[in-house]
Order: C-alpha cells, then sequence, then structure tokens
C-alpha cells in the first residue's frame, strides 16, 4: 500500500515489522508511549524505511542508542525526529543523528538526561539545518552547548532549555550575539 503517514499509539514490534516491510513509501511515523516498541521494531523501520522523514517515538522507553544509530544510518531524510522521555538515549545516540542525517531541522530531547554537551555540539557541526531543539530537564548541558548551537546552528528558531540549571549568562549571551536568533527559549 501507498500510506505516508501512520499514527498509532497501541502497535507492537509485530505491527511495526509488518508495516516496515510493505510500507516502505512511508514518511512520517507516530509511535508514541509504548512500551512494546523495542530495538527489534525500530531497527525494522530503519531499514524498511529509507524514506522516514518525521518520526516520533515520545515515551517509548524502550529505545536505546542502537535504535537511534539504525535510524541514523537508514533514514537519512530524518527532519524530525521526536523522542521525548527516551531515558536511554546517550550522547553515542545523537552523535550518530548529527552524522547520519544533516537534514534534521526539529529535534526533541525532552527528558533524556543523560545527554551532554558532547551531543549538542554534534549537532552544532553536523545539522545545520536545525531550528527546533528541546533540551527540557537534560541537565547535563552547560554554556558549551549552547555556545556551539550559536555558531553551528544559524536557522535555530525555538530551543527548549528549561531546567538546565548549567546555563549562566554567558549561553543566552552567546546566542544573542551569534548567527542563531530564538523566537522562543
Amino acid at each position: 500500500p501507498k500510506v505516508g503517514s501512520l499514527c498509532a499509539y497501541s502497535l507492537t514490534v509485530a505491527g511495526v515489522v509488518a508495516w516496515s516491510q510493505r510500507c516502505p513509501q512511508c514518511s512520517s511515523l507516530a509511535l508514541e508511549c509504548s512500551n512494546q516498541i523495542t530495538e527489534e521494531g525500530v531497527l525494522a523501520l530503519a531499514q524498511g524505511c529509507p524514506q522516514l522523514s518525521s518520526l516520533s517515538l515520545r515515551g517509548c522507553n524502550q529505545i536505546t542508542d542502537a535504535c537511534v544509530i539504525a535510524l541514523s544510518q537508514g533514514c537519512p531524510q530524518l527532519s524530525s525526529l521526536n523522542l521525548e522521555s527516551c531515558e536511554q538515549i546517550t550522547d553515542a545516540g545523537v552523535i550518530a543523528l548529527s552524522q547520519g542525517c544533516p537534514q534534521l531541522s526539529s529535534l526533541n530531547l525532552t527528558w533524556c538526561n543523560k545527554i551532554t554537551d558532547a551531543a549538542v555540539i554534534a549537532l552544532s557541526q553536523g545539522c545545520p539545518q536545525l531550528s527546533s531543539l528541546d533540551l527540557w530537564r537534560c541537565y547535563k548541558i552547560t554554556d558549551a552547548g549552547e555556545i556551539a548551537l550559536s555558531q553551528g546552528c544559524p536557522l535555530l528558531s525555538s530551543l527548549d532549555l528549561d531546567s538546565c540549571s548549567k546555563i549562566p549568562d554567558a549561553g543566552v549571551i552567546a546566542l544573542s550575539q551569534g548567527g542563531t536568533k530564538p523566537s522562543s527559549m
């Protein structure tokens, strides 16, 4: 079938695998708030849906770096990715995204509290199209990450740093003086 998008909250791994095998033209997928979406399902998506440009795995607590790395290798057209509350994600997954998905324009890492400046710096170097980045409750982010964003992401217009308590004024000043002019923060 030529289905371009799917939004499903109760899909199991078997459903995801079947979908990825039968709908390679899928460009948009939302599989949210499910502990049934596992590495096996995401690996099937990465292999079977190379045209995927928008994916939400918000609240899928089984998502690991291996999943994100597979997506970065199999879905280079990803422009929007929501990993909110995928708490197993670390810098390794985000760095892979920055290397494999240069068209990434929107990334939500809310509650991915293992993320550090290394991941943010990698995004600033590999994702120049980034316009929206949500780092709410990513407690390990400092002004070094924010300064890198100001230098490498000139299109950044929305940046959520709520509860990122390690960011002093220097980071905000760098954003306001650099090429980045967030309209919301």
